[in-house]
């Protein structure tokens, strides 16, 4: 056993190694088959009951973190039933020169295994909250602004207004933003995109506010405000902020109109509402020349 842990510490410095200059496949195989081997051995020395074939167990779960196909899954599966199978079958042959210490044994190496068990659980479970929660944080993205888009703000916005509190819910449009894409091509409408929901972004970010993309040039924007007053002077500094964008080369100097609604005490069911007053409101402050703010008040 001792020349055989010489050849474990040996084995995990190489593991090291190899994983350290990105060779991963070849760590985990080395690590793998050392941990198979040494329950072999340990089995062999100490027998059956001072539970390496626990340990042996362990290697099912490990296998799922590097195997993706199933058909190498159930092969490695296999393979560990007919060892464990095996190691019990032969069991009274397996009593070696340290049989004394089969005892002890049983309880560090139960212990190993359940501490084992208990991480990887843990660290998969992790795992796949992360993957869970970067999936969301995908779904909800606006892939071109890096806002969210119109699905969270659904989602996770108008779910949760509140009666007791006071909001400004908007819509900014980019004035003549056809003409844009017509003229220069789409791709510098989307650099006018970004820079536009930069712009707005940034500024109802001082209100600790919520913006997202609803869709083609359109944002729309929640606030916390106090009054229609407070409403209409935020929206004038998005609106002045988007103004001093400037695509210098281009000459384009874009401009957005916005139509809005202050609302006491909101009730989410009536979203769509509140909805359709500020798109009238949009639609006013469009007809009336552009570039404008158009609150009003429920």
């Amino acid at each position: 056993m001792a020349i055989f842990n010489i050849y474990s510490i040996t084995n995990y410095i190489l593991a090291i190694c190899f994983y350290s200059i990105h060779r991963t496949k070849l760590a985990f195989f080395m690590t793998f088959f050392e941990i198979f081997t040494h329950q072999i051995v340990g089995s062999y020395y100490l027998g059956f009951a001072s539970g390496f074939n626990v340990v042996l167990m362990c290697l099912f779960f490990l296998q799922f973190t590097f195997f993706t196909r199933w058909s190498s899954i159930a092969m490695v599966s296999c393979g560990l039933i007919l060892s464990v199978y095996g190691l019990h079958y032969f069991k009274d042959y397996l009593v070696g020169e340290y049989s004394y210490a089969q005892e002890l044994f049983f309880y560090v190496n139960s212990f190993a295994s359940a501490v084992f068990m208990i991480v990887y659980g843990a660290l998969a479970t992790v795992s796949q909250s992360k993957k869970l929660a970067d999936l969301t944080y995908l779904i909800h993205k606006d892939f071109l602004t890096g806002l969210f888009n119109r699905k969270y703000f659904e989602e996770k916005v108008v779910s949760n207004l509140n009666k007791d509190e006071s909001i400004l819910i908007a819509i900014c449009d980019i004035d003549n933003f056809k003409a844009i894409n017509d003229n220069y091509g789409h791709d510098i409408g989307d650099i006018v995109l970004k820079s536009v929901a930069s712009a707005i972004y940034y500024e109802i970010l001082e209100y600790k506010g919520v913006v997202a993309r609803w869709g083609g040039e359109e944002f729309i924007v929640k606030v916390n405000l106090k009054n229609n007053q407070e409403a209409e002077h935020c929206m004038n500094i998005v609106k002045n902020s988007v103004a001093r964008q400037e695509l210098k080369k281009y000459n384009i100097k874009p401009t957005i109109t916005i139509g809005g609604i202050f609302i006491q005490n909101p009730n989410k069911d009536d979203f769509e509402k509140y909805f359709k007053i500020a798109d009238q409101e949009l639609y006013y402050g469009k007809k009336s020349g552009k570039n404008l703010v158009n609150i009003q008040v429920s």
